[in-house]
C-alpha cells in the first residue's frame, strides 16, 4: 500500500521507539494501547485520536514521546474526538469535497478560492502537501472566511499562533458546535443530562490505485442495527461486536481504536467509544484498481441423472436477467442487481439456487466481484 491511515503504517515502522509507561498518564502525554492508534491526553484527562500519520506529524517530528499503556489504563481516558491538524502546516480537503482549505489558528477552515491562492501560500508544490481526510473529519472543523487574495492568510503566522494542540481543539470545537449560554448555578449543573453511551465508527477509504470508493459504501451492523459511519449510535452500557459488509476491490484492515482487532468494543455508561477501520483499493493491471473492474458471474447447472436421464449441464438453459449464458462460463457484466432464471426440461426438477445467489436466484454484483451461483437439476 502507498498509504495506510489510522496510524497503522507508522505503528509498524516506528513503534519500536515507543517507550513503556512508568509514571501516571498526565496532560500532554502521547499514549497508545495494544491497538495502533495514538492519542493525545488533554488537560481533563480525556483523549484525542490521531486518525493518521499526516495529522500526527503536523504536531510532532517523530514518535519517540509516545507511551505504551495498558488497554485498561487507556479505557480510563474518555474518548473526546479527533486531534485536529496543526494550523498552517498543510492544506486539507475532504474525500469527496473538491475544495481545498487552510486551517487557521482557531481551527477553522479557510477556503482557498483558486489554485493561484494555494500556490501563493504553500508554494508551487502545494498539491504534494495536500492532506486528504475523511468527510467526517472535515465536518468537525468550523468555517472561516474565504482566502481570495494576498494578505488574508499566511501559513507561518497561523502556525506560530497555535503552539498547543489542546487550545486549537478548544477553539475548533467552539466554532464547529453552537454553544448555548446557561446560568452557572448549582441547580442547573445538578440537573444537567448525562452524556449518552455511544459507539462511533470511523472508516477511512484509501484510493491510491485509482479506486472510487467512499466511507459510506460499506454497511456496518451493531446488534443487528444498520449504523451510518461517523454518525454513531446510542447503546446501553455493555460489550458489542461491530460487523462490516463486503467492499469488493478493497483490502480491509483490522479494527482499531477502542475496538479489538475483531470489532469487539466495551462501552461504559455515559461514555463514547470510537472504532477505526481502513479500506485500501487493490491494484489491478488493466483497470487501475480492482474496485474498477466489472464483476464476473459464473452460473453452474449441476445435472444429476439418477433415474436414467441423459441430459448434461450444456442442455440446461440459463439466464442472467434476459441474457442467456453457458453453464460454467464466467460472464463479465455491469455492476447491478440481477435475478437468475433456468428452464427445467421435462422429467427433471430444479433445486433452489445456492452459493452466492439467494435461493430465489437474486444476486447483487459490484465492481471487483467474482461470484458463482449453482443450481441442481435432477431427473
Amino acid at each position: 500500500m502507498k498509504k495506510l491511515l489510522i496510524i497503522a503504517v507508522f505503528a509498524v515502522l516506528t513503534f519500536s521507539a515507543i517507550r513503556p509507561a512508568k509514571a501516571a498518564v498526565s496532560y500532554g502525554d502521547l499514549v497508545k494501547g495494544s491497538g495502533p492508534t495514538v492519542y493525545y491526553v488533554t488537560g481533563d484527562l480525556t483523549r484525542l485520536a490521531f486518525t493518521d500519520e499526516q495529522a500526527f506529524r503536523t504536531w510532532y517530528p517523530d514518535f519517540s514521546a509516545v507511551r505504551a499503556i495498558s488497554d485498561a489504563e487507556l479505557a480510563k481516558l474518555p474518548f473526546a474526538g479527533i486531534a485536529p491538524f496543526r494550523p498552517g502546516i498543510r492544506p486539507i480537503k475532504g474525500a469527496t469535497d473538491s475544495r481545498v482549505y487552510a486551517v487557521d489558528r482557531n481551527g477553522a477552515l479557510r477556503w482557498l478560492s483558486d489554485e493561484a491562492v494555494a500556490r501563493m501560500i504553500y508554494g508551487a508544490d502545494w498539491a504534494t502537501k495536500l492532506a486528504v481526510v475523511p468527510d467526517a473529519t472535515l465536518a468537525s472543523y468550523g468555517r472561516g472566511s474565504s482566502v481570495t487574495a494576498a494578505g488574508q492568510y499566511w501559513w507561518k503566522i497561523e502556525r506560530d499562533a497555535s503552539p498547543n494542540l489542546q487550545e486549537v481543539n478548544f477553539r475548533r470545537l467552539a466554532l464547529a458546535t453552537p454553544v448555548t449560554t446557561k446560568p452557572s448555578t448549582v441547580a442547573t449543573l445538578a440537573s444537567a443530562p448525562l452524556a449518552p453511551t455511544r459507539i462511533i465508527i470511523l472508516p477511512t477509504v484509501i484510493n491510491d490505485n485509482g479506486g472510487g470508493g467512499k466511507e459510506g459504501d460499506v454497511d456496518y451492523l451493531i446488534n443487528g442495527a444498520l449504523v451510518m459511519p461517523q454518525d454513531g449510535i446510542n447503546v446501553l452500557p455493555g460489550t458489542y461486536t461491530i460487523y462490516h459488509g463486503e467492499f469488493p476491490g478493497y483490502e480491509i484492515s483490522k479494527w482499531s481504536g477502542d475496538c479489538s482487532a475483531d470489532g469487539v468494543v466495551t462501552v461504559p455508561a455515559n461514555q463514547t467509544r470510537a472504532c477505526f477501520i481502513t479500506f485500501n483499493d487493490i491494484p489491478d493491471a488493466i483497470y487501475g484498481a480492482r474496485s474498477n473492474r466489472p464483476p464476473t458471474l459464473t452460473v453452474i447447472a449441476q445435472v444429476r441423472n439418477t433415474h436414467g436421464g441423459r441430459l448434461t449441464d450444456k442442455d440446461i438453459k440459463l439466464f442472467i436477467g434476459n441474457m442467456q449464458v453457458a453453464s460454467g462460463q464466467p460472464s463479465t457484466i455491469k455492476a447491478d442487481d440481477y435475478t437468475l432464471y433456468r428452464v427445467v426440461p421435462p422429467g427433471y426438477a430444479a433445486s433452489a439456487w445456492s452459493r452466492d445467489c439467494a435461493p430465489q436466484g437474486t444476486i447483487a454484483l459490484r465492481n471487483g466481484d467474482e461470484k458463482t451461483c449453482l443450481i441442481t437439476i435432477s431427473d
